[in-house]
């Protein structure tokens, strides 16, 4: 996990607790963030506090289902398989920001902003 955040250039993890609740409220407090600017991503019981309180809760199409009921958004993909990607992308397209995304990409500028 370590390793493939580093390589999406992923700053801001919190690796190996249980506690998503006091992982969260960390993030939060490290990086002068509110709930209203957080979107989270959880597929199981541990994540639901998260779920409950950020702006934008996301469900992977594999969750339990009381954490999809929870979600703003299900991913048509499941975990391991896109979700994430297709996540990202919803947001993106959410913000108005996707075209602006997709056109960096075709010209090779994606990541040099």
């Amino acid at each position: 996990m370590r390793a493939r955040a580093q390589q999406l250039k992923i700053d801001l993890t919190v690796l190996g607790r249980n506690d998503k609740v006091d992982a969260y409220e960390q993030l939060l407090a490290e990086n002068h963030l509110t709930d209203d600017m957080v979107a989270y991503m959880g597929d199981d019981l541990l994540d639901l506090p998260v779920l409950e309180r950020c702006a934008y809760g996301i469900a992977p199409a594999n969750a339990i289902d009381c954490v999809k009921e929870t979600a703003r958004y299900v991913t048509t993909r499941p975990g391991g398989s896109g979700a994430v990607s297709e996540a990202i992308q919803h947001l993106l397209m959410q913000s108005g920001e996707w075209a602006e995304c997709l056109e960096s990409y075709r010209h090779g500028h994606a990541g040099r902003r």
